[in-house]
């Protein structure tokens, strides 16, 4: 399914300039090949910012699996650039991955059950969000969300571009955690590891 969907997040974003309210595209789920290596060589951090600037993004989390590196840098007063990582959860009969964003140092996933590392990415002012629970490699149940992952977590992709395609876009886990009465914001994203898989998904956000 290649059709891009765009969906509205309520997230805080710093950096952006002060002025009448406007809605700002962005990708809160990208990879580049100085932070884990698992990117082409040529998806740089520099690439991936220039290119998603010239498609008419404005924001961009960098989420390399299980390592963090303070982008901060490469905020421009046009383009705001945010500092997180893709945190992964492993240990017995546990798995999982999440977008851990805004925060300010590396989170270690090995061995904590999925609250703790919510609770760890909110104790450090970040944001957690629940990636592409239903990817078959590691899959994740609406009753695991319910059950397990009680407090700190408010946002899902339910949309990712990276995915195999049966799975990239599934609203059942969504729809299952809202039914129990609870807030979840549904997020898409691309996931991108190189060029290939640029702009398959992204957000929009309503700020000044």
């Amino acid at each position: 399914m290649k059709k891009s969907i765009v969906l509205l997040l309520l997230l805080f974003i710093t950096g952006v300039a002060v002025g009448q309210k406007r809605y700002y595209k962005g990708n809160t789920h990208t990879h580049s090949s100085p932070g884990s290596g698992d990117a082409a060589k040529t998806w740089t951090a520099d690439t991936a910012v220039a290119r998603y600037k010239a498609a008419g993004y404005d924001f961009l989390v960098f989420t390399e699996h299980g390592e963090y590196w303070n982008a901060d840098s490469l905020s421009t007063p046009e383009f705001t650039v945010i500092s997180g990582e893709e945190a992964g959860i492993s240990g017995s009969g546990r798995w999982g991955h999440f977008t851990a964003m805004k925060i300010s140092s590396k989170i270690i996933g090995r061995n904590k059950t999925h609250q703790e590392l919510l609770d760890e990415i909110a104790g450090q002012g970040g944001l957690g969000i629940l990636n592409h629970p239903r990817w078959t490699v590691i899959p994740i149940s609406a009753s695991k969300v319910i059950d397990s992952m009680k407090q700190n977590l408010r946002h899902v992709e339910v949309y990712n571009g990276n995915t195999d395609k049966p799975t990239r876009f599934d609203t059942s886990l969504w729809d299952s955690v809202l039914t129990t009465g609870r807030v979840l914001y549904g997020v898409a994203s691309d996931d991108t590891h190189k060029e290939s898989h640029f702009g398959k998904g992204w957000i929009c956000v309503y700020a000044s």
